[in-house]
């Protein structure tokens, strides 16, 4: 999959899946976004649309190692969310 455009590794679980079909976090400024357009530039993970890759990337801390920033109160509950509503 190297070498295509438009697709994006989980950071969970480490598969490759279109970029349109993965939840997308920012980090702008000392924020975090989730799923911003792409339009938005910024340092991003990417994480797949299952509850079991969110729960592995926040059991084992990935969204902090990856974006370098610490996680807002409240964040992990709207990236459950997120995922559910999908």
């Amino acid at each position: 999959m190297r070498g295509l455009t438009g697709f994006r590794m989980c950071i969970a679980c480490r598969e490759y899946g279109r970029q349109g079909e993965m939840l997308r976090i920012m980090k702008s400024g000392h924020t975090l976004i989730l799923s911003p357009g792409r339009k938005e530039f910024g340092r991003s993970a990417y994480l797949c649309k299952s509850s079991g890759c969110v729960e592995n990337a926040l059991k084992r801390n990935l969204l902090k190692k990856h974006l370098k920033c610490e996680l807002p109160e409240g964040f992990e509950d709207a990236l459950r969310e997120a995922v559910r509503e999908s």
